[in-house]
This record gives structure tokens, C-alpha cells and sequence, in this order.
């Protein structure tokens, strides 16, 4: 190619980058084609727009006609060329710009240091309040789950825990407890008390897997930083693409046991966003999640397949952050194992 059509080129590429706006929503696709719903409810139209689809920081550009559709049946718009899903091309190379919002480097480092020091803990000393809702087809179900949690020996191969509250769905309240020691798991929720072999860290990962949301640098964007009442309080939001990819490695991990029932999972993550609250000894006292995403599960054996779109809402306060949890542990007796069943 002639020097100067590269450098038209160059330009042209430029000015679109610097003229296009980039804009955060979600894609939808009817009979007529796919549009793009804005977070205010608004959709995109006329014209050119760098929209990052699965929120990982990288956009692509799309031209949208007044009706709010991608034009995806020619092959240029405007004189540039679109691939078969719209996307403005080069050469046939799909061209793409950077759209995540910066992380704040103090707040990064007041991120990092907290990280580091509650890392060392042994114990924790929990009180979580969670809501979903559940849509699929048209209908909507919500549920709400409140936990207080003590552990301790966190970081031994013989940890242990305490855990009480209550899940209410559909109108209905349900009270459980569950503790672990020496290996097993006791749970007693709807009048039966079980206990089963659970390998340490399992057990640990069964009420501490919301947490690890908000422990992950490399997802984080746009990461920023307030002081409220004396604490530091940490704002960020989450690469959807990349945390769709950690997604994808624990549902890869655990797909042997979906297979066996016959289904294939398949969990999205639209959005993310959420905050951490530190106190004056750099330990945190508060931690919040809130998440867009969609679970799809198909039959293997009839190919039929559901979409359910989950909205998780989070917050978990840590009382005595940095002291050592204390419980006792409740009995043991009346609890039936059910390792054979």
C-alpha cells in the first residue's frame, strides 16, 4: 500500500477514535437484528459507536441505523469496512481501543497494602446479607440470605467455622446452621441434620466464595478512593471478560459433576462493581458485590436449553476486624451421614 493512503488511513483511524463515543450496556438480538440497550434503558442509534460489549476494557466499533440496529449486511459503511457482525474492520483485522477507566495508583496502593495484611489472618468474624433475583421467560423470583460467620485455623489444614442464618424464598423463611471440624461438614436446615467428609478447603470455599469477588487486582477497573467517617472507603468496578475467564476455569473444573446429571452450565457475567471499607489499622470492616449475570443450562440429550438472568446484591460487614474470632463449636450428636447416600 502507497505511503499515503497508510497514512489516510492512520488518520482516519485517529479521528474516528477520538470523535466516537464509547459507551457501557448490554446486547440484545430480536428477529430483526441486534441493538444495544444503554444502563439508563436508552439505546444506541445513528450512527458509528465504540461499544464494549462484554465489559473487559476493550471496545469495538459498530454502526447503528435510526432504527438502533447494527448494519451487518453490507460489507462497508461509510466507506469503512464491517465484518459479518458489524464490527469495523481494517484489512480484515477487527480494530479495537481501549475503554477501561484508570485505577487510581494511590487507592491501588491502599488496595494492595490491605490485601497484604488481611491475607495474614487466622480467623474472621462475618455478618453477610445477600439478595438475588432470578428472572427466566418473562417471570422473576427473588431471594434473600442472611449469614453470621466465625472462622478460625484459616490457615492450618484443620480450619473451622460456625455458621447460622436464614434463606427466604418464594414468601417462605428457612433457618440453617452448619459448622465444620475434624473434616466433616454438619449442616441442619429443613428439620434434618446431616454431617458428610469435606476436604478442608472445600469446606472453607463453601462460605467464602463471594469474597474472593473483590480480591482479584487484574479484574479491577476504574478503582478509586474516599475517606467516610475516618475509614478509606474503595470503589471499583470489574472487567466482565475477564472475570468471565476465571468463570469459565471453576465451571471447567466443576463440569464432571453437571455432565453426570446430564447438563451443560454455562455462567456469564455481565456487570460488576463493588467497594471495600478500611479502617485506621488497614483491615476491612465492610466489603459490597453487586453483579448482572446469566446462567444457561442445556440438556445434553434433547439440546433444549434455559436462560436465567441473576442480579446478586452483597454486603458483608466483619465485626472486631483484625481480633480473633471466638465460638464454640455445637454438639455433634443427632447428625446422620450420608457419605453412602
Amino acid at each position: 500500500m502507497r505511503k499515503w493512503m497508510k497514512g489516510l488511513l492512520t488518520v482516519s483511524a485517529l479521528t474516528l477514535s477520538m470523535s466516537f463515543t464509547s459507551l457501557a450496556g448490554q446486547w440484545h438480538e430480536d428477529m430483526v437484528g441486534a441493538w444495544y440497550e444503554m444502563d439508563d434503558g436508552t439505546y444506541l442509534s445513528h450512527g458509528w459507536k465504540w461499544v464494549d460489549g462484554d465489559r473487559d476494557g476493550t471496545a469495538e466499533c459498530y454502526y447503528f441505523d435510526n432504527r438502533g440496529y447494527v448494519v451487518k449486511t453490507l460489507d462497508t459503511v461509510d466507506g469503512y469496512e464491517i465484518n459479518k457482525e458489524g464490527a469495523w474492520t481494517v484489512n480484515g483485522v477487527v480494530q479495537t481501543k481501549d475503554v477501561a477507566l484508570p485505577n487510581d495508583p494511590e487507592a491501588l496502593a491502599l488496595y494492595k497494602a490491605a490485601e497484604e495484611k488481611n491475607k495474614e489472618l487466622n480467623s474472621v468474624d462475618a455478618d453477610v446479607d445477600a439478595k438475588l433475583t432470578m428472572s427466566s421467560e418473562g417471570e422473576s423470583m427473588e431471594m434473600g440470605m442472611k449469614m453470621a460467620l466465625k472462622m478460625r485455623d484459616m490457615k492450618s489444614d484443620d480450619p473451622e467455622y460456625v455458621a447460622s442464618g436464614s434463606v427466604e424464598l418464594l414468601g417462605e423463611t428457612v433457618d440453617f446452621s452448619m459448622f465444620y471440624t475434624d473434616g466433616y461438614l454438619y449442616m441442619d436446615m429443613f428439620g434434618m441434620k446431616i454431617k458428610q467428609p469435606t476436604p478442608a478447603m472445600e469446606a472453607v470455599s463453601e462460605v467464602t466464595e463471594l469474597q474472593s469477588l473483590s480480591s482479584v487486582e487484574a479484574q479491577m477497573m476504574n478503582l478509586q478512593m474516599h475517606e467516610d467517617k475516618g475509614y478509606q472507603v474503595l470503589t471499583f468496578e470489574m472487567k466482565a471478560g475477564e472475570l468471565n475467564k476465571l468463570l469459565d476455569e471453576v465451571m471447567g473444573i466443576s463440569a464432571g459433576d453437571y455432565e453426570e446429571l446430564g447438563y451443560k452450565v454455562r455462567v456469564g457475567v455481565k456487570k460488576a462493581k463493588g467497594s471495600v471499607v478500611i479502617n485506621e489499622n488497614g483491615y476491612y470492616v465492610r466489603e459490597t458485590i453487586v453483579m448482572d449475570m446469566n446462567v444457561s443450562v442445556t440438556d445434553e440429550d434433547t439440546g433444549e436449553s434455559e436462560t436465567m438472568d441473576i442480579s446478586m446484591d452483597m454486603v458483608m460487614n466483619i465485626n472486631n476486624a483484625g481480633k480473633e474470632a471466638v465460638f464454640k463449636l455445637p454438639s455433634k450428636e443427632g447428625y446422620v451421614d450420608v457419605t453412602e447416600y
